[in-house]
């Protein structure tokens, strides 16, 4: 974080009073926009749907609610009936079709845009996998989107992207974020608590994904504001400790990591990408993503408990980093020379199917990669002080991690400890963002954590 920031202003509440405004950032001087409009956050605001549609969507014409089966039965039905007293409705539930459990695949696209033919608003009722296709339909379709949250799991309410799966490659796409997100705490709070955990574990990626993306702006002259990373910093303060409530089930638990993912959308479309929210432990989690679609297996684990694995291996990398002085950093870019063309030939023999985009993405990063080179060293005291300091130790987000019952170890989500350190040195290629995964590689540090990375215990 730029030493010039005031840390201790309550950036939290400022940011929530400028709901559906345009701003001058006063920490970047930036033009900001944030089209979410509304967030209503309440033990049974599910009982204020009819409400809470109007104020947003006052015409009367036709919507779509969107719902899964399990999400249909916890709250669609009462959506969908609520709504039915203002206009016509249209039902939409996704079943998995030759998958196991329902994804992002773009295949259910043309289905649901049939579906949705004729009506001006959709409704989405559940988390990840339905906010996503809802959204991405939306952009489509053109059509303006409300969510309704089923579970405390991931940042996608308030986001301006869907992760979408485009020929077996995971893809997070611009969109235009909800206008509004209805929360009913009572729902969250008796949503499996393996969702709990994975908002949890993801949510504290945020503070690594921002470090990478100060990180690149520093070595590449990205534009980079501040305000992203003062919401996470400052939200993560409450419920970092917050373990042992979310492993115990307790009400407090899940809606501090509600409250957490709700920034953590925000902050992205603060900053008009992912960055804040996603770094190098993304590029980790969608690597095994890609692998499972590619294996046509069901997914390792929910998103958010990949990520926090990811974070584990990223936060070790910052650890080393940490370690080593100005002269080591010139010695290793003066004798590590990277195997880009044995470690392309891998992930192409990996993925064949994703060979052109690899490529392209790959290509794309090339001259961030030589602004690396040339500008460690001189940046490298700015690194120190401003970079790391952001990010916790490994040891710390391990015990973290532990404390509210997430994976800690890749056996237990049965992912081969092999796949884990063949992402460890992979996963930077599949996307064009730079991230810490991409300075370990130029400094010749990710064959020294890959060792590191343990099945068990």
């Amino acid at each position: 974080m730029p030493g010039w920031v005031k840390i201790n202003e309550d950036w939290v509440s400022w940011i929530m009073t400028r709901l559906g405004q345009n701003f001058t950032c006063p920490l970047c001087q930036s033009t900001h926009q944030l089209p979410v409009k509304r967030i209503v956050h309440s033990p049974g605001a599910l009982n204020k749907t009819e409400e809470f549609v109007t104020q947003l969507f006052s015409s009367r014409q036709k919507a779509a609610v969107l719902s899964d089966e399990i999400t249909h039965q916890v709250a669609g039905r009462t959506v969908e009936e609520k709504i039915s007293a203002l206009r016509p409705v249209t039902s939409v539930i996704l079943t998995p079709e030759n998958e196991e459990r329902l994804s992002t695949r773009e295949e259910y696209l043309n289905y649901l845009l049939t579906r949705i033919t004729g009506c001006s608003l959709l409704v989405t009722v559940g988390s990840g996998t339905i906010t996503d296709l809802g959204k991405y339909a939306g952009e489509v379709a053109r059509i303006p989107v409300l969510c309704i949250a089923t579970a405390a799991s991931m940042n996608g309410y308030t986001s301006g992207v869907a992760a979408i799966f485009q020929n077996q490659v995971k893809l997070a796409i611009p969109v235009k974020p909800a206008l509004g997100v209805l929360i009913d705490s009572d729902i969250i709070n008796s949503a499996p608590l393996i969702l709990t955990q994975a908002g949890f574990a993801d949510s504290l990626a945020r503070r690594l994904a921002n470090a990478d993306w100060y990180l690149g702006s520093l070595l590449t002259g990205e534009k980079y504001c501040p305000l992203p990373g003062l919401l996470v910093e400052q939200i993560e303060r409450k419920h970092f400790l917050s373990g042992r409530l979310i492993r115990n089930g307790e009400p407090a638990g899940a809606n501090l990591v509600m409250e957490a993912l709700i920034l953590g959308g925000l902050a992205m479309v603060i900053a008009g990408s992912s960055a804040p929210a996603s770094g190098g432990e993304h590029l980790i989690s969608h690597f095994w993503d890609m692998y499972a679609h590619q294996e046509k297996r069901v997914l390792f684990a929910y998103h958010g408990l990949q990520v926090g694995l990811g974070c584990l291996i990223t936060a070790r990398i910052y650890d080393r980093l940490k370690e080593l002085t100005l002269a080591e950093i010139l010695l290793r870019l003066k004798t590590h020379q990277v195997p880009v063309e044995d470690e392309l030939k891998e992930l192409f023999s990996l993925f064949p199917f994703a060979q052109k985009y690899i490529k392209t993405q790959w290509e794309q990063k090339q001259k961030a990669l030589a602004l690396v080179r040339s500008r460690l060293v001189d940046c490298w005291e700015k690194l120190v002080q401003q970079v790391f300091p952001e990010v916790h130790a490994s040891r710390q987000l391990k015990e973290t991690l532990s404390q509210a019952g997430c994976p800690v170890y890749p056996s237990e989500i049965s992912l081969p400890v092999g796949l884990a350190r063949k992402a460890l040195k992979l996963a930077r290629y599949i996307r064009n963002r730079l991230t810490i995964l991409d300075i370990a590689a130029e400094l010749g540090i990710l064959q020294e954590i890959e060792p590191e990375i343990e099945s068990t215990p």
